[in-house]
């Protein structure tokens, strides 16, 4: 299999040598996705599983000395991922459809040798066999130990890394990454980011309404984009409402200060309303102060980096107010089949 390089199409789209229709990378060609674009470049490779389902398309990560082994964990990865299947409409589990580095120590007799991790090639004495050739004459000469495989680690290449679903090996994932001048980035995939998380979003619309619920989706595709400063827009926009909404019942309770409420700082209004706001929320209403700090005082890219928890902090609020009106909704229908069964009893003991 051919590690190609990036060309470009007559469209202004990237090619990737792959036969599979991408249609994922028109926003900026990738030539043109800078550090500048980004507005910081973090150092520390996240794990595999994060790298494909949670860093966005763009996010730049310096490799420094012996970090040409995070780059392989996430080429050769051999885990599976945990993700929503959109053709089978249900989540799903994902095995690695991508070709594995093979464990060359281990006698063959027929067949492909036995896959290998790059965590078992820390032992010297292992090697595996580099199963991808370059689109230059020079390629590396089989086997190879851990060491070895830096300087085809770095080379300035892209790759993809496939998963395929177990229902169906025909529902893949398809995640594209390029490494150039010593910088690692994910560069696109198919599904979207936003279109995996989509469904596990869907939940919310009953607490959210639909409007809300526009624009939490809208937060999410943002960062999805590597648009970070504007998903913690619409973040901290969802947060206002949440407290907008519980100041509404607020002002209608005998005794409730408006005065004190107004004058109030925004963690201070969040302890005012603590009686009408799920505890989590109240419990983290840093949330907010986050929020507005990163809108108005962080580089874009560190607003890509702690989207993740912040966006998880709501949806914990959101899910404890879920289980709310759920448990609402349970006692309002035994207390009416309560009430039906001791009409039919007549009374009766």
């Amino acid at each position: 299999m051919m590690q190609s390089r990036v060309t470009r199409t007559g469209r202004g789209e990237a090619n990737l040598g792959s036969n599979r229709a991408v249609g994922i990378l028109t926003i900026r060609d990738l030539g043109d996705v800078t550090t500048a674009a980004m507005g910081c470049r973090m150092s520390e490779i996240p794990d595999a599983r994060k790298m494909f389902l949670e860093v966005p398309p763009y996010a730049e990560f310096t490799v420094g000395p012996g970090q040409f082994v995070d780059v392989l964990k996430v080429q050769f990865f051999l885990g599976t991922l945990d993700a929503h299947c959109l053709e089978c409409g249900k989540e799903g589990v994902f095995a690695s459809a991508s070709p594995p580095l093979r464990d060359a120590n281990t006698p063959r007799t027929k067949g492909s040798a036995p896959a290998i991790t790059v965590e078992d090639l820390r032992d010297p004495f292992r090697q595996a066999q580099w199963p991808y050739s370059f689109s230059r004459n020079t390629n590396p000469i089989n086997p190879l130990n851990l060491n070895q495989m830096e300087p085809w680690a770095l080379e300035d290449r892209t790759f993809d890394v496939v998963f395929s679903c177990t229902r169906d090996s025909t529902h893949r994932l398809t995640f594209f990454f390029r490494m150039r001048d010593r910088t690692f980035s994910k560069v696109g995939q198919t599904p979207s980011l936003a279109d995996l998380q989509a469904t596990d979003m869907a939940k919310y619309r009953k607490v959210l309404g639909d409007d809300r619920h526009r624009e939490f989706t809208k937060a999410v595709g943002l960062h999805a984009h590597g648009v970070g400063i504007g998903a913690f827009v619409y973040l901290r926009r969802l947060f206002e409402w949440l407290i907008e909404t519980a100041h509404a019942l607020a002002v209608k309770d005998a005794g409730w200060d408006e005065g004190a409420y107004q004058r109030a700082r925004m963690d201070e209004k969040i302890l005012l309303l603590k009686g009408r706001l799920p505890a989590f929320m109240v419990e983290n209403r840093s949330v907010y102060s986050i929020l507005s700090f990163g809108i108005h005082e962080l580089a874009e890219g560190q607003c890509l980096k702690y989207f993740e928890p912040v966006k998880t902090g709501i949806e914990l609020i959101l899910d404890e107010e879920i289980e709310r009106r759920a448990r609402v909704e349970k006692e309002e229908r035994i207390r009416k089949a309560l009430a039906a069964v001791k009409g039919e009893l007549g009374g009766r003991k």
